[in-house]
């Protein structure tokens, strides 16, 4: 009788670690979920940051993005489809002109639209400080992304038109 009740033991917690680990198993939304996070954690920029930690940023962000990535936000300096390594020297250089660039995810909704494209509407709180300016504010944005050896990859960054003045 003893050894059923170790058999049974054993088989409910694997029923169990099989039921958590299905559960937890990362998804699409999740890994875009997730990507957002990373682009916005690479994005921020600390007061005392060096700059070998800003290079490793830039590298970072280079993977969190497509060949080809459209960018449509306005007040932006920089605007139109461009390739990756031209956003990447772009934002490494209005990094290096913030003082310190906080960009803090607010809230997520990921839209799957095909098994290889997915749409993500995104609000963060971005402050950023220089000598010359600051700016703090809420802003929406819509990512278009796009799946790239089971990687999520951002393809667009544009307004979210919700509140306009």
């Amino acid at each position: 009788m003893k050894i059923y009740h170790k058999v049974f033991a054993l088989l409910l917690v694997a029923a169990l670690t099989a039921a958590v680990a299905y559960w937890l198993r990362p998804n699409d939304t999740r890994r875009i979920k997730k990507r957002f996070h990373q682009a916005c954690s690479v994005v921020s920029k600390s007061s005392a940051e060096n700059p070998a930690v800003s290079a490793f940023k830039m590298f970072d962000f280079g993977s969190l993005c497509a060949d080809s990535v459209t960018f449509d936000i306005n007040g932006a300096p920089f605007q139109g489809s461009m390739s990756n390594e031209v956003l990447i020297s772009e934002l490494a250089r209005y990094r290096a002109m913030c003082e310190q660039i906080t960009i803090t995810p607010m809230d997520i909704a990921v839209t799957i639209d095909t098994p290889n494209h997915a749409t993500a509407e995104c609000v963060v709180k971005a402050k950023l400080t220089s000598t010359n300016f600051d700016f703090d504010e809420v802003r929406h944005f819509l990512l278009r992304l796009q799946k790239f050896d089971n990687s999520w990859k951002i393809t667009a960054i544009a307004d979210d038109q919700v509140l306009v003045k």
